[in-house]
């Protein structure tokens, strides 16, 4: 069983009935349920290797603030004796420091202020920009399994509305840029000559910059890195096409590590740059696909298609930035 099944099953089968009893529908009628925010499990990834630590019969009571004056002290009671006892055979979840406040109740402002640092959707792009990709993707994600206010699931569904579209073109265009700076210009070079730790950082800024064009492709927020890859095979637009190419990016990688001693190697360059652009050609059928690229155009240079990608961006100043500026 992964953590969002048990988180629902623990809500209806055990926690709902302690807070019907003890404070009846008024209190019912006033909650927010479910599984949303950090953790492997939040996002459906969490496996047998996950329950070392911070995992567990749990799940996460929102309240407006008024509500939580009124029901927030009799419930986080009611959910802490609910919650100190093996649930469907598994033992309670215990929480570090660092994990604490995850799961439990909590006043709505705060789990949205505590990750976006406000309790509202982003008005402006200056908003928009001062959010972490991945803290949107952990507000958007797990399963909302009761809202009778509506509050909460109200900004919730703003937010999985995406980026406004300026942000998004220029996040396309931005990550294009670096995604062909990484791996199809500075990889192939630093192998050329034997940089094996200038090699290691521009593959991994090539293939963080490909996930986030796929994710933003897909109109989905990328998530911490450690998932990235992971959630790829659930986008789908090229997101298992993408995950696997780069594997195979990786695996050359690892065998020019592996074979050449970290020797400069022509024939290792060539093979990563073919599989650099192995990964553009996704890239750019998808964005022949949102008339993005030149439908004509075979051009496996991402950048240049940076400008057919900008020229979408309305706000002049925005667009003017630098090509590599989000």
């Amino acid at each position: 069983m992964q953590g969002l099944e048990l988180a629902v099953a623990f809500y209806h089968e055990r926690l709902l009935p302690e807070i019907t009893e003890t404070l009846g529908q008024p209190a019912i009628d006033c909650i927010a349920a479910g599984l949303v925010g950090e953790g492997s499990e939040c996002f459906g990834y969490d496996d047998e290797f996950s329950r070392d630590h911070n995992w567990g019969p749990a799940c996460c009571i929102w309240l407006t603030d008024a509500d939580y004056d009124t029901y927030g002290t009799t419930l986080t009671d009611i959910y802490n004796r609910a919650a100190a006892t093996e649930f469907a055979g598994f033992p309670p979840r215990i929480d570090d420091a660092m994990s604490a406040g995850r799961v439990g109740v909590m006043r709505a402002s705060d789990f949205y202020r505590r990750h976006l640092g406000a309790a509202a959707r982003p008005k402006t792009l200056d908003d928009w920009r001062r959010i972490p990709e991945d803290a949107l993707a952990t507000v958007t994600n797990g399963r909302v399994f009761a809202d009778a206010p509506g509050k909460f699931s109200a900004l919730r569904a703003a937010l999985l509305a995406d980026y406004p579209d300026d942000m998004r073109y220029k996040r396309l265009a931005a990550a294009a840029t670096k995604t062909a700076q990484a791996g199809q210009y500075n990889l192939p070079r630093a192998v050329l000559r034997g940089d094996a730790v200038t090699a290691a950082t521009v593959l991994a800024t090539f293939i963080d910059q490909a996930q986030t064009l796929v994710y933003t492709l897909n109109r989905r927020f990328k998530p911490y890195f450690k998932w990235a890859q992971r959630g790829m095979y659930d986008l789908p637009r090229a997101g298992r096409e993408t995950a696997d190419a780069l594997l195979a990016m990786t695996e050359q990688y690892a065998t020019w590590r592996t074979n050449d001693a970290v020797a400069a190697s022509q024939s290792a360059s060539d093979r990563i740059m073919q599989a650099a652009d192995a990964v553009a050609a996704i890239i750019l059928a998808e964005f022949k696909t949102e008339g993005l690229a030149d439908p004509d155009s075979d051009e496996l240079w991402l950048i240049a298609h940076v400008p057919t990608i900008t020229a979408h961006i309305a706000d002049p100043a925005y667009a003017a930035l630098h090509p590599m500026t989000v």
